[in-house]
């Protein structure tokens, strides 16, 4: 799923004035059905969003890491996640917008895109599932942050370690 996403992004271009990109009603909606909000980013300040796409203004994008960057400037796709105590992980997909070099599109993944009704129908009241990252940072659980967050994995929320997957 996140591969198609990834592709469909790659049909966003910068904007006539090299700006915000102009997508269609039609590539909008698709992306609205996937995304909590999508934006553009550039080098210069990676903490905050030049441009909103699509969603609310005032989102909070991940942090990129030196090589995340590097990642980014080579023409590849990174996903990283972020945990926060009592939500549920923000994922991220940060794709170099084409054509436009030291720019990139950051967007939010909506949790149903990944965990669809199918998936997360099949899980019985008395079954338990945490997916966890490489680093085993768990991005999806049905136990209660108590028990996910507890003192002696509580290393992975000191010491965060972002999840990369280069696409």
């Amino acid at each position: 799923r996140l591969l198609f996403l990834n592709a469909e992004l790659e049909s966003v271009h910068p904007g006539p004035d090299g700006g915000k990109p102009a997508l269609s009603a039609a590539l909008l909606e698709q992306l609205g059905a996937k995304l909590e909000w999508l934006a553009l980013y550039s080098e210069r300040a990676p903490d905050r969003p030049d441009a909103v796409v699509l969603g609310q203004a005032g989102m909070d994008g991940p942090v990129l890491s030196a090589s995340q960057l590097d990642d980014l400037r080579g023409g590849r796709t990174v996903v990283t996640t972020r945990m926060m105590t009592g939500r549920p992980a923000q994922i991220f997909l940060v794709h170099p917008l084409q054509g436009s070099p030291g720019r990139f599109l950051v967007a939010q993944v909506k949790h149903a895109l990944l965990w669809g009704d199918s998936e997360q129908n099949t899980l019985t009241a008395s079954m338990q599932l945490t997916v966890l990252d490489e680093y085993d940072h768990p991005i999806f659980s049905t136990l209660p942050d108590s028990l996910i967050l507890a003192p002696e994995a509580r290393w992975a929320i000191d010491h965060p370690r972002d999840f990369n997957l280069n696409i």
